[in-house]
């Protein structure tokens, strides 16, 4: 949300203050947001009356390398020996 704040999509609008003394802040779309907003808006009417029904384009993801084959050897296990504590 910082970032959308930081592009100047939204500003921080100060509330009323409330009974504990805290500030709080809300969150108001500015022109430029709105202008953002309404240019998406358009482009969605726009995709939608080229392809009627259509979904919207997803992306790909990213196929999984294959992976060589790992041969496992067997391992000789030693018996311990438990010595009693002197």
């Amino acid at each position: 949300m910082r970032d959308l704040v930081a592009k100047g999509y939204f500003k921080r609008v100060p509330a009323p203050i409330t009974e504990a003394g805290h500030t709080v802040y809300q969150l108001a779309l500015t022109a430029k947001g709105t202008a953002k907003v309404k240019a998406a808006e358009a482009a969605a009417v726009k995709a939608e009356a080229e392809a009627p029904g259509k979904p919207a384009k997803a992306k790909r993801k990213a196929k999984a390398k294959a992976v060589q084959p790992v041969e496992v050897q067997p391992v000789e296990v030693q018996p311990v020996e438990v010595q009693p504590v002197a």
